[in-house]
């Protein structure tokens, strides 16, 4: 072994950024598993990834729904309810991080928190309600509007 390949500036310097890289990715690790399983989110790890199991909807005859926030998913992505009844909505946040409910509706969206449109939603641990007027038949998005995680936080209503 040739000691200057080590030992050299270059040899020092590449070792050096190679064991930085190395601890970068055991922390990006670390993160992940205490993010995901620190939740009680078993299974939740490769959501995306592997197929997932088709869970009923949630059906709310008399128009009252809670759905759940986590990091980062709701736990109810298809909701059930009734054509002309008003409908009301409970947001549980029981992840860590903030998170909001937005329902998409053809008058525009609303949501919870109040201060839903800036795009700060509730902490861990708060709960929210939001009052729907009776809507018609047909199919409602609803999703997080917290930066980044509309995109794995959403479902839909269906209005029969």
């Amino acid at each position: 072994m040739d000691a200057t390949k080590t030992t050299g500036p270059g040899g020092v310097l590449a070792r050096l950024v190679s064991l930085l890289i190395g601890a970068g990715a055991l922390l990006l690790t670390i993160y992940v598993f205490l993010l995901y399983f620190g939740q009680g989110n078993v299974g939740r790890l490769f959501q995306g990834v592997l197929p997932a199991a088709s869970a009923p909807a949630a059906k709310a005859a008399e128009g009252a729904f809670t759905v759940v926030g986590r990091d980062i998913l709701y736990e109810q992505t298809q909701l059930d309810g009734p054509a002309g009844k008003p409908l009301s909505f409970t947001f549980r946040n029981a992840g860590s991080l903030q998170h909001s409910f937005v329902l998409k509706l053809p008058s525009g969206d609303v949501g919870v928190p109040d201060t839903w449109t800036s795009g700060v939603g509730i902490n861990g641990g708060q709960s929210a309600n939001l009052s729907v007027p009776a809507l018609t038949a047909g199919t409602y998005d609803y999703y997080c509007n917290v930066p980044g995680h509309q995109s794995a936080m959403h479902g839909t209503l269906t209005i029969k």
